[in-house]
């Protein structure tokens, strides 16, 4: 279950924005589990959380300075929210595969590439949540142009499926088996 808050206001303080979205993990457990408080949250080894006295219950979210969005399943679960944001050329040369950096080559118009760009960025922090490696792959292992093309994409074991909403774009990568 995917849950997204849009903010009334913009949050510019980081711990402000996490408050937020862990008291949207909070609503979110009390209306799929009545939970009427946060179970204490540790990590793994890789550092993915997880909840120690629920294991069964897979949990991830992330905050933006406009949104939080959480994912609860009872499979691994990686989320990611972001507003629509430039991002710079040394960075797309980070994560880019050749195929999409080849695909976002062919877009002529620079808003359109941005928000390509955005997604890609929310579908591989996504995906690398999910697996609980985050950020440290090379991720431009896996080309995610299917993705960007249809909003869904089988990799491996896990389903991406990218949605937008509100100038909001949502990526969620859960384990399939």
């Amino acid at each position: 279950m995917i849950y997204l808050q849009k903010f009334s206001e913009e949050l510019l303080n980081h711990s402000i924005q996490q408050s937020a979205a862990r008291e949207l993990l909070l609503y979110a457990l009390f209306l799929e589990y009545g939970y009427d408080r946060l179970p204490e949250i540790t990590s793994d080894l890789q550092g993915k959380p997880f909840f120690a006295d629920h294991p069964e219950i897979h949990f991830n979210y992330s905050h933006t300075r406009t949104a939080a969005a959480v994912g609860l399943s009872t499979r691994s679960i990686g989320v990611d929210v972001e507003a629509l944001r430039s991002i710079s050329a040394a960075v797309t040369r980070r994560i880019c595969h050749a195929e999409e950096a080849a695909f976002l080559e062919s877009i002529a118009d620079e808003q359109r590439r941005q928000i390509l760009l955005t997604k890609l960025w929310t579908a591989k922090e996504a995906c690398g949540k999910c697996t609980g490696l985050g950020l440290r792959t090379d991720l431009r292992e896996n080309s995610l142009v299917e993705a960007l093309e249809t909003g869904r994409m089988r990799l491996a074991d896990m389903e991406l499926t990218l949605t937008e909403s509100e100038g909001l774009y949502l990526a969620v990568c859960e384990a399939v088996s």
